[in-house]
C-alpha cells in the first residue's frame, strides 16, 4: 500500500482513481498521520464480508452448547436460545 498526503491526493484525485481502478491502494496521511484508504470497491467489500464472518465465529464460540445437550434436546424441553 502506498502512503500519500492529503493535499498530493486532492491535486491529482483523478489521477488516483485512475491506479485504483487498476488495483492499487493507498494510505492517505495528513499531517503525517494516517487518515484514510484509498482501495479499490471490490477490496472493501471483501473486508467487510470477512470482518462479518470473524464476528460469527466469535458468536458461535461464545455461545457454545456444550456436549451433554444437543438442539433437538433443547427444543424438546423447551428452550429457547
Amino acid at each position: 500500500m502506498h502512503v500519500v498526503s492529503s493535499s498530493e491526493v486532492q491535486n491529482h484525485l483523478l489521477q488516483f482513481l485512475d491506479r485504483v481502478e487498476q488495483g492499487e491502494q493507498f494510505a492517505i496521511t495528513r499531517h503525517g498521520k494516517p487518515v484514510a484508504h484509498l482501495v479499490p470497491v471490490e477490496e472493501y467489500d471483501r473486508q467487510q464480508i470477512d470482518d462479518a464472518i470473524d464476528k460469527i465465529e466469535q458468536i458461535r464460540k461464545s455461545n457454545w452448547l456444550g456436549n451433554e445437550l444437543t438442539v433437538r434436546q433443547l427444543i424438546d424441553e423447551g428452550r429457547r436460545f
